[in-house]
């Protein structure tokens, strides 16, 4: 094993420091909430995890969306879900979500601020937040 220098270690920190700002809560434009519990992971939220980091990395916005693993109970028949958090506006749950799903729900709701309605699971914050 190879010894660990101050200069490796911060090597291995400026190489991680995108992945570090990802998951970070504060200051940001919005929050994009996996459910990562038991059902979602059988039914490929990792994957869904997966794209939504990459999508947001492609889009430049590592430092300003969130993108958080949680447990989101009730949804069982609906996982992979996904939650939506922008400034001034509800919260929104999108169900059934798949990799391909979760680019499209970043481009339309988190730059367009427009809410992908076929997939939402409730729809009174849709209506509320679809300009």
């Amino acid at each position: 094993m190879q010894k660990l220098t101050r200069e490796t270690l911060h090597e291995l920190r400026d190489s991680l420091v995108n992945e570090i700002k990802i998951r970070q809560a504060g200051g940001k434009i919005a929050y994009v909430i996996v459910g990562m519990g038991e059902c979602g992971l059988q039914k490929g939220a990792k994957e869904v995890f997966a794209a939504i980091s990459e999508k947001i990395n492609a889009l430049g916005l590592r430092g300003s969306v969130a993108v958080i693993q949680a447990d989101m109970e009730g949804f069982w028949d609906r996982a992979p879900v996904v939650e939506v958090i922008l400034e001034g506006q509800k919260p929104v749950k999108y169900g059934q979500v798949t990799p391909e799903t979760a680019q499209k729900i970043i481009e339309s709701h988190i730059i367009n601020k427009k809410t992908v309605t076929e997939y939402i699971l409730d729809v009174a914050a849709a209506k509320e937040n679809h300009v």
